[in-house]
């Protein structure tokens, strides 16, 4: 980003002789700026990182359930595990957040917010949350924080293919499979 500044006042035509009126040059003023990140600049900023045995613990099917021990997230599921699960980032409403999948924008631009419910974690590799407002960084949906989800990189070819399988059973007869 690159702003050069140049001014300059000269008389009005035919009105004055040319030399009556001052003439200002202004030297020319450069000013530089570079894009930040959060983190990496030292700026203070609430953030969480989970990923591996978080994502991979017992109990964590979704998404929704993986944020639940986040200091300052709130989850509340509208009904049985899978349903719409709606998230709060330091009171911040779900339509105040913004969630991006690999660093692209998942929230839609009508607001709403977006169902955590229905994302599976074992797709993800990690999930990076930051707390607060974050709105001068990516945007007005960004007021209540941002969830930017990082998906498992897919195999490269010939390298083989990886299955897993994930039962769960509870109580009163609850079963989860993945």
């Amino acid at each position: 980003f690159l702003l050069v500044l140049t001014a300059a006042a000269e008389p009005a035509s035919g009105s004055a002789a040319p030399d009556s009126l001052a003439r200002y040059v202004l030297e020319p003023v450069e000013v530089r700026a570079e894009a930040w990140g959060l983190a990496a600049e030292g700026l203070p900023v609430a953030s969480s990182v989970v990923g591996g045995a978080a994502l991979a613990r017992p109990g964590v099917l979704r998404l929704a359930d993986a944020l639940r021990p986040l200091p300052g997230v709130r989850v509340a599921r509208l009904g049985a595990p899978g349903s719409f699960a709606a998230v709060s980032v330091r009171g911040a409403s779900n339509a105040q957040l913004l969630v991006r999948v690999d660093g692209r924008r998942l929230s839609t631009a009508q607001g709403g917010g977006v169902d955590l419910g229905a994302v599976d974690a074992a797709s993800l590799e990690r999930v990076e949350v930051v707390r607060g407002g974050a709105s001068a960084l990516y945007g007005a949906d960004a007021l209540g924080g941002v969830i930017n989800l990082v998906t498992r990189p897919a195999a490269a070819p010939g390298a083989g293919a990886r299955t897993s399988l994930r039962l769960e059973g509870g109580s009163f007869g609850t079963v989860a499979a993945d």
